[in-house]
């Protein structure tokens, strides 16, 4: 009988310590969710969504968009190659020129077309071209791209280890492509500041030449040709040209306006939108002290009459001062539209 009762007991016991150990072992399991709850709470919500992702693209630096906002210019010229007319004016009639087409084909100068003519005894024909220019607009250089840069990424406030290394690896990503790009954009700039000179180099080279040529003009003209003046034939022969012409016009005449000759006026002579201005105009005639006066008067009416009030006359001491930026009509230039990126 009492092996029996502790047999009993014993089982009491082991059932007795089942209990308390699976009470025990359920606030366990208990504390453990409670453990992966509150872990949960604390992990960025972001992170634990995050992907796999590429760094953003970065725009690449391209050469702005440029074209002329001016209106085209025709410049003609009439330069006095007659006796009466002193070779030191004619010879700087042609050095402003000159130097005035250098300007003009330089960067950020004006797009047009330049006509210099003889005025002889028989000035109309086409024959008395010493040189025609075109100006051809280049623009000016432009200034180097801005370097990128990386913002800074934030990842003190990533709790959990893998959405923090996502983060360093986009950061890292992103910094080897904007590198990446700084170089592509040297490398862009680099190419198209080369071209730029070049184009640029070319135009100047161009102009110098041409203005070279007017420095050194010397034509050997006959005694008939140099004998008398015919003015109006340059002028008339200068209107038409600009007739057609869709643009601003100016009209240089370098000379004593002394028509001795017979003068070959056209009947329809049109400078209306024209622009005259007369250098290197002596200030005497024959001895006359008038003569200025009724020159300058007498082609102010000749100008009128043909549809031009914007006419100006200056002496040789005056046009010593002058450059041909001082004639042109305004509006003379280059703008740049758009912008690098």
């Amino acid at each position: 009988m009492m092996k029996g009762q502790r047999m009993n007991t014993n089982r009491g016991l082991w059932s007795y310590l089942g209990v308390v150990v699976v009470r025990r072992l359920g606030g366990v399991i208990r504390g453990l969710g409670l453990l992966a709850l509150v872990g949960c709470s604390l992990v960025d919500p972001a992170s634990e969504s995050a992907e796999v992702s590429a760094p953003p693209a970065i725009p690449l630096w391209e050469p702005a968009e440029w074209r002329s906002s001016a209106t085209p210019l025709m410049i003609q010229v009439c330069v006095d190659f007659s006796d009466g007319y002193p070779a030191e004016y004619r010879e700087h009639a042609l050095g402003l020129v000159a130097d005035g087409v250098e300007a003009l084909a330089a960067p950020g100068g004006g797009a047009g077309t330049v006509f210099v003519a003889m005025m002889s005894a028989n000035s109309f024909p086409d024959s008395n071209l010493i040189g025609v220019f075109e100006l051809r607009p280049v623009a000016p250089a432009e200034e180097p791209p801005a370097t990128l840069t990386v913002p800074p990424t934030a990842t003190s406030g990533l709790i959990d280890p893998q959405g923090k290394r996502e983060a360093e690896r986009l950061a890292t990503a992103e910094a080897l492509a904007v590198d990446a790009a700084n170089a592509a954009n040297a490398t862009a700039f680099a190419a198209a500041q080369s071209t730029h000179q070049a184009v640029a180099g070319a135009e100047l080279a161009r102009a110098r030449e041409f203005g070279e040529m007017l420095r050194a003009f010397r034509p050997r003209l006959s005694v008939a040709a140099r004998a008398t003046l015919d003015a109006l034939g340059c002028i008339s022969r200068a209107a038409e040209r600009m007739a057609e012409y869709e643009g601003r016009k100016l009209l240089i005449i370098a000379s004593d306006l002394d028509g001795t000759g017979e003068q070959q006026v056209s009947p329809n002579l049109d400078l209306s939108g024209v622009r005259v201005r007369v250098i290197d105009l002596p200030s005497d005639n024959a001895g006359q002290a008038d003569g200025w006066y009724f020159r300058t008067q007498h082609w102010l009416r000749q100008f009128g009459n043909a549809g031009t009030q914007d006419v100006e006359f200056y002496d040789p001491a005056a046009s010593q001062l002058l450059t041909l930026a001082d004639l042109l009509p305004p509006d003379v230039g280059l703008q740049v539209t758009g912008e690098g990126r």
